[in-house]
């Protein structure tokens, strides 16, 4: 759903790592335009396989496509923009990402669904390094003729890159989440 996310945030910077279940597919479709683009399978509910991503370092897989700066073990993966989506006890995982896998001044971006915004219910928020940056980016949904629906996966592109573009420093709201009854 993120897609057109990553493909702009490929285009528009000097290197992207993209952590997925199975990014090489979706990494590859990156290269093929001519950007590069780093590729770490993860699934982050595994905590074996989140492990490994908090302590990897950019390997050199594939040396025809990385720049020089990514010699084996030589950058370690810290990033100034973090966008994350995700599911299953996201709180912890946030934590661990501000402390090992960002910058000082990081912007963490932490896209949630629509649940998020429940009037009823306070979420939890993850705790990150004071010089750093959360942005929660909330999934709503759109109105049209008194019905709603989920937003498209280009509307969620097109309003993660709004949110990466405008950098509010605060929660943003994709679509809408009022009134909460509404919701499909």
């Amino acid at each position: 759903m993120l897609s057109t996310t990553g493909m702009w945030l490929a285009e528009h910077s000097e290197q992207t790592t993209i952590v997925s279940r199975d990014p090489s597919d979706f990494v590859n479709k990156i290269r093929n335009r001519g950007w590069f683009a780093k590729d770490i399978a993860c699934d982050y509910t595994n905590p074996h396989q989140r492990q490994n991503l908090l302590n990897a370092t950019i390997q050199d897989n594939s040396p025809k496509q990385m720049p020089p700066e990514y010699k084996q073990g030589t950058l370690q993966s810290r990033y100034d923009l973090i966008l994350a989506w995700l599911h299953q006890n996201p709180v912890p995982f946030l934590e661990s990402l501000s402390l090992n896998c960002a910058t000082r001044n990081a912007r963490i971006i932490w896209v949630v669904g629509s649940g998020f915004d429940n009037p009823a219910k306070s979420p939890a928020l993850p705790n990150i390094i004071s010089t750093q940056t959360l942005e929660i980016a909330v999934l709503g949904f759109q109105m049209k003729d008194g019905k709603s629906r989920w937003l498209s996966h280009d509307e969620i592109s097109q309003g993660t890159i709004s949110a990466i573009k405008t950098q509010q420093h605060e929660k943003v709201i994709i679509g809408k989440t009022n009134p909460w009854f509404a919701r499909p």
